[in-house]
């Protein structure tokens, strides 16, 4: 193991690693993405016990992660999209301590039998169609493989794990309400500076029973002085078949709802912020969050294309779950080092409160973090 943490650490410093970024145009109407990235990151576990009761030591894991994706517009109203992701290794996921993981990207735990399909690598596939109404509205429907994140609580300084903050809490809300890779449909419906998106989707509960899944968000882009501002106010639901009833009658299907907005300050700062809430009575960790943070742009240091993120999140633990409270701080700086590739140094502190008799205390954990980028 540490022959491979070494060889990782040393293929960050050289650059040869790869994020699905800048696209190989094959032709006018096929485009190819090929990207690969690696991190490491070393925990520091204080009051954290693993699943035999022992006590957790300090930690140093990685993972290698290559993603191939590819376009295909017969039309330029039609477009078959598909994204395999292929990964060496879980980072410190599986130590994790209190159900927030520190990589929020997926890992080789996420692209094996992914959603309990047997399916594995495959993350999308899907068709899209686009309807334009006007001269400043558009209609899209899609349909195959498809990520509910894409459609809900995006978030321009706080959504994706491979490239910003590497906590999962930075990436989405933690709440089960957004799942990924499942057969589904979404709706996009574009006029002016409002937006509107429906997610459907099916996926299986803990108990191998099919629940459906629906979410839906409104939008508003507002321009100003400071700026481009985004204000999103999506909700989610499943039917009663999230819990299995039959096993525990009092159980209900979840829904919640929640806000995502992200605002730049002038040309250097920006600010996000999330907030949102589901019922406690299904089988979740979490039942409210909230999480604010900025990201400051390179130009204060004269590298437009660099950026730093700082961010908070707290998290309520719902009735039935063994968490009381969690509160996670992170901060990271990316360094564009050429147009096909950027590494990033991480900061993370996370700390949990347990509803636990056996008296096993409080989990702390402090990471350190470095991530390199290469796209093609």
């Amino acid at each position: 193991m540490k022959q491979q943490l070494l060889w990782i650490i040393l293929v960050s410093c050289v650059g040869i690693s790869p994020s699905v970024a800048p696209a190989f145009e094959v032709n006018e109407k096929v485009t190819l993405d090929a990207a690969a990235r690696t991190f490491v990151q070393y925990g520091h576990f204080s009051n954290a016990f693993n699943m035999n009761g022992g006590t957790l030591g300090d930690k140093t894991r990685g993972a290698l992660i290559v993603d191939l994706a590819g376009n295909f517009h017969p039309t330029d109203s039609d477009e078959f999209y598909t994204w395999f992701r292929f990964v060496k290794g879980n980072g410190l996921n599986k130590f994790e301590p209190a159900a927030l993981a520190p990589y929020g990207g997926d890992v080789r735990v996420d692209v094996k039998d992914i959603n309990e399909t047997n399916r594995s690598y495959l993350l999308e596939a899907w068709y899209k169609r686009t309807f334009g109404i006007g001269d400043t509205s558009a209609l899209a429907a899609t349909a195959g493989i498809i990520d509910s994140t894409a459609h809900i609580d995006d978030n321009a300084y706080a959504n994706d794990a491979d490239a910003q903050f590497m906590n999962e809490i930075f990436s989405n809300s933690n709440l089960p309400g957004f799942p990924s890779y499942a057969v589904g449909t979404a709706l996009e419906f574009d006029t002016g500076n409002w937006s509107l998106r429906s997610v459907y989707m099916t996926l299986k509960n803990v108990e191998d029973r099919t629940y459906n899944y629906f979410a839906g968000q409104v939008g508003y882009r507002l321009e100003t002085a400071l700026g481009e501002g985004n204000y999103r106010l999506f909700g989610f639901t499943t039917n009663d078949r999230f819990q299995d009833s039959s096993s525990n009658p009092d159980e209900k299907a979840l829904s919640g709802f929640g806000v995502s907005t992200d605002q730049q300050w002038g040309s250097i700062l920006g600010i996000f912020f999330r907030v949102a809430t589901q019922e406690g009575v299904a089988v979740v960790n979490f039942d409210k969050q909230f999480s604010f943070g900025t990201n400051v742009n390179g130009r204060l240091w004269g590298r437009p294309r660099d950026e730093c993120g700082l961010g908070y999140a707290y998290l309520n633990g719902a009735s039935g779950s063994d968490i009381n409270k969690s509160h996670v701080a992170e901060s990271y700086i990316k360094f564009q080092l050429s147009n096909h590739a950027d590494l990033s140094f991480d900061v993370q502190y996370q700390k949990s409160s347990l509803n636990d008799d056996e008296g096993n205390g409080n989990p702390e954990l402090w990471i350190l973090g470095t991530r390199l980028n290469a796209y093609f």
